[in-house]
């Protein structure tokens, strides 16, 4: 091996196979197998972290290496020739400790967000997350969650993973409901019967159009909320075939419109300054 290196240092001949240590990533106390791959001539003996005990007589190769209790958490295991340090593998040993969950912690009602574990896709992941919200899709570490259109409540998504080992406790990422939000109108409460209240809020970060797809959420002009607000806005309601069942203007930055002249059922209900406008799904049931 060291000639044919020394030759192929010199542009001669072709790279040798570099030795490696192979096998498992994850080694739990039932044991693992470790194999040294292109291992050169000499003495092999084996070390390893203090949580990684040699179930094999030492020098075997391939040789079988077992977690000792000692401690879940990562261990390594390096083989040696005639004294001189050789290649070396990184193992983790037992159950993972936590997982790390990537994705957004500030989230705006009805939209769609995707959280990710940190970790091989390879192993099994179960989710929680806030009693409202929907898991839309899961996939591998991956998944795909929608927060509620109302009533979004405070709370984590977490994960936990399943290895060789066992399963670990659960971990994750806390979720703030409106935080960092395009702000918008509230509507309260929905379903509603007789009334239903609007209450504009102050704090808009965002401009977008006015969007004709009723599902969709359009957000108010950043000014409309502001310092210079208007006092005036129109207030329609449409049926499920767009048509205006009622309109009203109102004045300030909470009011109330009447719902009494509708049947049971659901609407979209827009608040307009003239200028931009928003729109929200508004569930009407009288009792």
């Amino acid at each position: 091996m060291q000639v044919k290196n020394a030759w192929y240092a010199v542009g001669i001949g072709t790279q040798p196979t570099q030795m490696s240590v192979t096998g498992s990533f994850v080694l739990c106390s039932s044991g693992s197998t470790y194999t040294v791959n292109n291992p050169p001539s000499g003495t092999l003996t084996w070390q390893t972290s203090l949580n990684i005990s040699l179930v094999s007589s030492q020098g075997s190769n391939p040789c079988n290496f077992m977690a000792n209790g000692y401690g879940d958490g990562p261990g390594w295991i390096q083989a040696y020739f005639d004294g001189i340090p050789g290649p070396i593998i990184n193992v983790w040993t037992g159950i993972f400790q936590s997982v790390v969950v990537n994705g957004q912690s500030g989230v705006c009602p009805g939209s769609l967000y995707v959280y990710t574990a940190q970790g091989s896709p390879s192993y099994s992941y179960s989710w929680t997350y806030p009693s409202n919200w929907m898991n839309n899709n899961q996939y591998q570490n991956t998944v795909q969650l929608q927060t509620p259109m109302y009533n979004m409540t405070y709370g984590t998504v977490q994960v936990s993973v399943t290895n060789e080992c066992g399963t670990s406790g659960y971990s994750g990422i806390t979720v703030y409901p409106g935080y960092g939000c395009p702000h918008y109108f509230t509507v309260y409460p929905n379903p509603a019967s007789d009334n239903v209240t609007i209450t504009l809020v102050e704090n808009s970060s965002q401009v977008t159009n006015f969007d004709t797809d009723t599902t969709s959420i359009v957000n108010m002009n950043t000014n409309t909320l502001g310092a210079d607000a208007p006092t005036n806005f129109t207030v329609r309601i449409y049926n499920s075939q767009s048509a205006v069942v009622s309109t009203v203007t109102r004045s300030g930055k909470s009011f109330s419109v009447p719902l009494t002249n509708l049947i049971n059922g659901t609407y979209i209900i827009e608040v307009s300054d003239g200028k931009t406008s928003y729109r929200q799904p508004l569930i009407v049931k009288h009792s």
